[in-house]
């Protein structure tokens, strides 16, 4: 257990995001949810949003069918293996 933490405690602050943050949820999810919420808050364009949402639509698309091709798990990049 303690070795555990040592090894936390090693780890730069973006990897340790990057470690917790990918068990829950993908990037691409993460990267539409900020998006989301910047429109919402007037800090984004309604035309940067639908860019935004328009690339994660698609290369959410591009995953889902190299998954159904392959016939097993895909990878989209962000540590998350479908």
């Amino acid at each position: 257990m303690a070795e555990k933490r040592k090894n936390v405690n090693k780890m730069s602050r973006r990897e340790f995001v990057d470690r917790y943050l990918s068990k829950g949820i993908s990037k691409k999810l993460m990267v539409f949810i900020i998006a989301s919420v910047a429109l919402f808050r007037g800090n984004l364009t309604g035309t940067d949003w639908v860019i935004i949402s328009g690339i994660y639509i698609g290369s959410q698309t591009v995953i889902d069918v190299f998954k159904a091709k392959s016939g097993g798990s895909a990878y989209d990049g962000s540590g998350t293996t479908y």
